[in-house]
């Protein structure tokens, strides 16, 4: 039943790199379209929508149950098809089971309404996580990118004038810029890249472990946001800290390092400027290495959820695709095709 599932998978992702075509499936049949709009309105609440990579799709508005897979994020794994690009995905409805994977989403993912919406979110690449009119966002958020260039912080729940956060948990993932309108969350294995004094704000009841800061202070209100406070009531354990923490208020810290060379935590660190094919592998011998919960690494490679790089995402992938420019003498086209079996 099993090699009956993947024969499948295979044949639906090949007719969707072939053609371009995005693949809905349903109960073990295949409808194709050309369209992202027409191909979700098309699906069933539950149903596998399949995005081709080198192809760039609108905005998505999702109001059902609905798993969503590209070709991945990333150049560096997805160079043979291309990779999956939609604008931005907005989930209106709450209590839905939608979960995004292997897209570059060029803006943001994020939800509205007047109630708390999840969304799990895997192996993507996204500007900035939002929230319009609804007071709380939840969900999975692990082994993705945030990139959140200035000015916008780049995990941003909420405007200046309203009370919404952020309580999910995120898990293995790379942030590149600031963080804001945490409340209750679980953040563990991540990768704060931003070395400014103003990337935590507004952050309350939270619990950060086994990550990796690199700004050099947690102390400073930023001037734009003069309505977050400096945080409270989190829970700081077995991080990692390139710098300082100047945390105020009733925050708890425990096994935590401070002050770590930055030389002695990666193998080879690419700087902390947004590249998708950065890899932020830890120094098998420095102190990040081994250091986290039940033995795992410090970072983005440790924990439940050890990052994948390229953000290849789990159904089979592409690795090779030559297709002859003209036919052979009895008209057959010579093709080969190598596709890789993920093991998760």
């Amino acid at each position: 039943m099993k090699s009956l599932l993947i024969y499948f998978g295979l044949l639906s992702t090949f007719q969707v790199y072939s053609q371009r075509l995005i693949s809905v499936e349903s109960d073990s049949t295949s409808q194709f379209f050309t369209d992202l709009q027409t191909a979700y309105n098309a699906a069933n609440s539950g149903d596998v929508i399949y995005l081709p990579g080198g192809a760039t799709f609108y905005s998505l508005l999702i109001d059902k149950d609905i798993t969503i897979i590209g070709a991945g994020y990333s150049m560096d794994s997805s160079s043979t098809t291309g990779i999956t690009v939609v604008y931005s995905a907005v989930i209106t409805q709450p209590n839905l089971d939608v979960h995004l994977e292997g897209i570059y989403f060029q803006t943001s993912v994020g939800v509205s309404g007047t109630n708390t919406t999840e969304v799990n979110i895997s192996r993507c690449s996204v500007e900035y996580l939002n929230s319009w009119g609804a007071p709380n966002m939840s969900g999975l958020i692990s082994e993705t990118e945030i990139r959140g260039r200035s000015p916008i912080r780049s995990l941003y729940c909420g405007g200046a004038l309203a009370v919404e956060k952020f309580s999910g948990v995120l898990a293995n993932c790379v942030i590149y810029n600031t963080i804001g309108e945490i409340h209750g969350a679980t953040v563990k294995n991540c990768v704060f890249l931003d070395s400014s004094s103003s990337q935590y704000t507004d952050v309350n009841n939270t619990v950060f472990s086994n990550n990796i800061f690199l700004t050099p202070c947690f102390d400073q209100k930023p001037v734009p946001y003069p309505r977050c406070s400096r945080g409270s009531n989190n829970q700081f354990i077995n991080n990692l800290f390139i710098g300082s923490a100047c945390f105020e208020n009733t925050n708890y810290f425990s096994g935590n390092q401070f002050n770590v060379a930055l030389a002695s935590v990666f193998s080879n660190y690419p700087g902390n400027t947004y590249n998708p094919g950065n890899r932020y592998e830890i120094n098998p011998s420095g102190p990040a290495a081994n250091a986290g919960f039940n033995g795992t690494d410090i970072g983005i490679t440790g924990g439940d959820f050890p990052w994948k790089p390229g953000g290849v995402p789990h159904n089979p992938h592409f690795n090779k695709i030559i297709i002859a420019g003209q036919t052979n003498a009895d008209g057959t086209l010579p093709v080969e095709i190598r596709v890789k079996a993920q093991e998760r």
